[in-house]
């Protein structure tokens, strides 16, 4: 049984290493959609898909673990499960980086939550600027269309402002 929680162990430091690269990369993330770079959001989205995609088979990975070491068919949580591991040291690295894992976990949600507001509050704020770029009132100054070329004048004079003058 000493090597089914030695391969616990491992899932748990592998899975703490992917929640750290993700826990980056999410902070990476926020700096994007905070300066409203699009090809970088975007980049990192497909990285963040593959971490998760990595992450959750690690997980499924220790839950099989754990159910096999409990001898049980209910699953079980780790702190639940340590009460029987008779290494002493190997039950405290278990329990530093399961203790590890759950605060990474923990602060990864909680950076992806953030992420999400802030990537819907520039979704708004683009949405919006557009609107009022396509609605404003033709003014008779020169703008720019939706190909980047320079509108001609409408003959339209701003009020109050005579072109003969």
């Amino acid at each position: 049984m000493r090597s089914d929680y030695r391969t616990l162990l491992q899932l748990l430091q592998r899975e703490l290493k992917q929640q750290e690269r993700l826990l980056e990369l999410l902070t990476k993330e926020r700096v994007a959609v905070v300066k409203l770079k699009q090809d970088d959001i975007v980049k990192l989205a497909e990285a963040k898909e593959s971490l998760l995609g990595e992450a959750k088979a690690l997980e499924q990975s220790r839950a099989t673990v754990i159910l096999e070491l409990s001898g049980s068919d209910q699953p079980i949580k780790l702190r639940e499960l340590l009460g029987s591991c008779k290494e002493l040291a190997l039950k405290r690295d278990l329990e530093r980086v399961g203790g590890e894992l759950r605060k990474t976990t923990e602060a990864t949600r909680e950076l992806h939550q953030t992420n999400a507001i802030l990537l819907k509050q520039a979704m708004g704020i683009v949405a919006t600027t557009t609107a009022i770029l396509r609605s404003a009132p033709d003014t008779g100054l020169p703008s720019y269309g939706e190909g980047g070329k320079m509108k001609e004048k409408t003959g339209a004079s701003r009020p109050g402002v005579s072109r003969s003058a």
